[in-house]
């Protein structure tokens, strides 16, 4: 047997011995496990251009378009976010509020996004004890009456209803995926905290 097969076997016994814990509660190993650690020289990682699998922080182009960039957080990154590490728990309101507003003037007969029950909310709420975060850039936001053709609808985009584009300025390179922006950066910690 391998050094990493010993260690993947040791640790599932010790998994197995360990009685189930109450959730947040800290489970502890056998004061004899032996705790070990790998790292890899190549990163596998896909789908940086889809939206919902990495924060970018989304800016508005100007004052008037304030609500258009809190929403596109809401749509992209906090309906993630806000279930688990917010006070309240389930979907950001906004976000909860324009897909509502979509679907009635669609036809349909209630929101389309399935929200969580009390009982669901608790359990989710602080479910989660790190936040993993992967951010490649900053967004500009605008909303106007372009974006009401500009997607298919009923659809993820077109619930958000906000046109997205980067500044020329700040690419680095010839990669339209990095960036250099500082303060969009600090912005999106900062929302997060």
């Amino acid at each position: 047997m391998t050094r990493l097969s010993i260690l993947l076997l040791t640790f599932c016994i010790a998994v197995a011995r360990s009685k189930p814990s109450e959730r947040h509660e800290v489970r502890k190993f056998q004061e004899d496990f032996l705790f070990g650690t790998a790292t890899a020289s190549y990163q596998v990682e896909g789908a940086w251009n889809i939206d919902g699998y990495s924060a970018q922080w989304y800016e508005p182009e100007s004052e008037e378009h304030e609500q258009a960039a809190n929403d596109a957080n809401d749509f992209m990154w906090a309906q993630y976010v806000h279930p688990i590490f917010s006070e309240t728990g389930g979907y950001p309101q906004a976000m909860k509020e324009r897909i509502a507003s979509k679907s009635a003037q669609q036809g349909y007969p209630r929101s389309r996004l399935i929200d969580f029950t009390p009982d669901e909310m608790e359990f989710v709420k602080g479910s989660a004890d790190a936040f993993g975060l992967n951010h490649y850039l900053t967004l500009m936001v605008y909303r106007n009456e372009s974006i009401d053709t500009m997607y298919d609808s009923p659809s993820f985009h077109d619930d958000a209803g906000v046109a997205l584009y980067t500044l020329p300025e700040l690419q680095i390179g010839e990669s339209q995926i990095l960036q250099a922006t500082p303060w969009g950066f600090y912005k999106l910690l900062t929302a997060i905290r």
